[in-house]
């Protein structure tokens, strides 16, 4: 499933570009493709949910190391289809326009829509949820830190690549990490349930993550 639609996120990349290009620039093309690599991201983050739930896991500590597995690989992979897809508009291209200005344009705005989806995420759980609701262990008002986790690396991916390009983005990705970090620690003092002290570690599937995304960074 995850392959079926990395390979159709990579086709609808292709043509969505060559037709916001044709009828925006570059600039309109960019923020298109950010925007779909966002949407099918969280899209493919709500199926993980779903398709976990399907395993039966014992403990939950399983649970949300499974779910945290298959979203950083989708998401990691996805990003590296952008590169391929640019590579392969680029040899296809017969003005032979750099390619480099508009993939730095994407990270960029995929920086802002990661940190604006933290925000919105505090917002509408602040405002929108029961804070005496039931609790439960993927519930809106709990601290889950493996989706911490996932943003992390994710982001971190992102500056990683993004760096190469345009190196100021590594200033931009400090100033969402302060914002980031000022709103997660509201969201866990004040919004969020106390979280349950576990024993489960996250370390292994963190260490093999900044591994991969430092092999996908080399190879780009």
């Amino acid at each position: 499933l995850m392959l079926v639609i990395l390979g159709v996120s990579g086709i609808i990349t292709f043509y969505l570009q060559r037709a916001s290009r044709q009828v925006g620039g570059n600039a309109l093309a960019s923020f298109f493709i950010a925007a779909f690599i966002a949407i099918i991201g969280f899209t493919w983050e709500y199926l993980c949910n779903i398709l976990t739930k399907l395993e039966y896991w014992a403990y939950w500590s399983d649970y949300f190391k499974s779910t945290c597995v298959k979203v950083l690989l989708f998401k990691i992979l996805n990003i590296f289809t952008v590169f391929l897809v640019k590579r392969i508009e680029f040899q296809a291209d017969e003005d032979n326009v750099c390619q480099l200005e508009e993939l730095a344009t994407q990270f960029f705005i995929l920086l802002g829509f990661n940190t604006s989806a933290t925000i919105a995420n505090m917002i509408f759980v602040a405002c929108f949820t029961d804070q005496n609701e039931e609790r439960s262990p993927d519930g809106w008002r709990e601290f889950i830190l493996s989706q911490e986790y996932v943003e992390l690396v994710y982001r971190q991916f992102l500056v990683h690549l993004g760096f190469l390009l345009a190196p100021m983005m590594a200033l931009f990705a400090v100033m969402a990490t302060i914002l980031e970090y000022g709103c997660d620690k509201y969201r866990l003092l004040r919004i969020c349930h106390k979280p349950k002290a576990t024993k489960s570690s996250f370390r292994g599937v963190l260490a093999f993550y900044f591994f991969l995304s430092a092999l996908f960074v080399m190879f780009s």
